[in-house]
């Protein structure tokens, strides 16, 4: 998943947030479980693109899978 990681990591920072998304979804139903560390590329890249909702979506996707 570090490689899926860095994925999103540049996606987001080139702006890409449908892109990113995509790739969140493609984990999720190759079940992969995300770790700690995919949860959080995507609240850091949603809260750097200004789009704090979706972060907060994605925390409680977080919690709910009991990596908080």
């Amino acid at each position: 998943l570090q490689v899926y990681d860095s994925l999103l990591e540049s996606l987001f920072v080139d702006g890409s947030i449908e892109e990113a998304i995509d790739v969140f979804e493609e984990i999720k139903s190759k079940n992969l479980a995300p770790q700690q560390s995919t949860f959080m590329a995507m609240i850091n890249g949603f809260g750097k693109n200004d789009l704090p909702q979706l972060a907060s979506k994605v925390f409680e996707e977080m919690r709910e899978a009991g990596q908080v």
